[in-house]
């Protein structure tokens, strides 16, 4: 097995965070996930780190095969890394205090991740995962499950009681149906 090296990312934006509770959609043990979104400039160290760690793991010849665990978007110059962990990560506030009730960190979130930078080699598959193994919340967006809407001139519905919806008619007599 590699050694793992240790790092600490720039400050980002999280994006599509599962830290309170793991994503269970394709794995039903739940894996906890995040992006993080952070200029190139910022990112070139981190980028480096990976290939570095690749390269020393698995040799030079290898590495224009190799799965990287970020993207770089080219119009916007931003590179969005890839974290993953099976335990819960801890989540630490912006002064470095551990927060023990996680709130529902939601996308758009800035924070900073400690992160195990992990070259594998598993058959043809080759390349470098990020742990998801510590956050800082620098500036936290809680989830907020449906709108929120404020008011606007136009409709204004008034309740006089009754009910909107027709109940459906069980009576075979009833012919006022296409069925």
């Amino acid at each position: 097995m590699a050694k793992l090296k240790n790092a600490i990312t720039p400050k980002g934006v999280l994006s599509w965070p599962y830290i309170a509770k793991p994503d269970t959609r394709y794995n039903p043990e739940g894996v906890y996930k995040t992006s993080l979104v952070v200029t190139s400039a910022e990112a070139e160290k981190l980028m480096e780190e990976c290939k570095e760690a690749f390269v020393s793991e698995y040799g030079q010849s290898k590495l224009a095969k190799a799965h990287m665990p970020f993207d770089i978007n080219e119009e916007s110059g931003e590179v969005t890394f890839k974290f993953k962990s099976k335990r819960q990560p801890k989540v630490y506030d912006a002064k470095g205090t551990i927060i023990k009730k996680i709130p529902q960190i939601s996308s758009g979130t800035v924070a900073k991740v400690s992160t195990a930078i992990n070259p594998y080699a598993t058959g043809i598959n080759t390349g470098v995962s990020l742990y998801l193994n510590d956050v800082q919340v620098i500036d936290l967006v809680e989830y907020n499950a449906g709108p929120k809407f404020g008011a606007e001139d136009g409709y204004e519905y008034e309740d006089d009681g009754e009910t909107t919806t027709k109940e459906p008619s069980l009576n075979a007599e009833d012919k006022d149906s296409d069925f």
